[in-house]
């Protein structure tokens, strides 16, 4: 190729096309990887509940299991202990506030 003739530059669009697309894809499994990670913490929460459950029952207490809610108020509080220790809170917050916002402004104009 000679550079500044006529085909100087062609390739440069490939090649950030390309590189657009590895990006895009690199995102996506970092999201999976993410999905796979929360629905393993969920499953070890709710296995370790269970298994605290049978051994109280072994010691002769009557079996008591948790509501989906309160299961969803647990992993709120751990989400927020985590954002927390990471300093993460107030923006997720923000984020949050946008988000419902952008809901009711939506739900108003119909």
């Amino acid at each position: 190729r000679v550079l500044g003739g006529a085909g100087a530059g062609e390739g440069e669009g490939e090649e950030e096309d390309e590189v657009a697309g590895l990006k895009a894809k690199l995102g996506r499994v970092e999201q999976k990887k993410a999905a796979v990670e929360a629905k393993r913490a969920v499953r070890e929460r709710e296995k370790d509940l269970k298994r605290r459950e049978r051994e109280a029952v072994a010691q002769g207490k009557k079996p008591y299991f948790l509501k989906k809610s309160a299961m969803k108020e647990m992993a709120e509080v751990e989400k927020f202990e985590r954002l927390k220790k990471e300093g993460k809170v107030k923006s997720f917050l923000e984020k949050k506030r946008k988000k419902q916002a952008s809901k009711d402004k939506k739900l108003l104009l119909g």
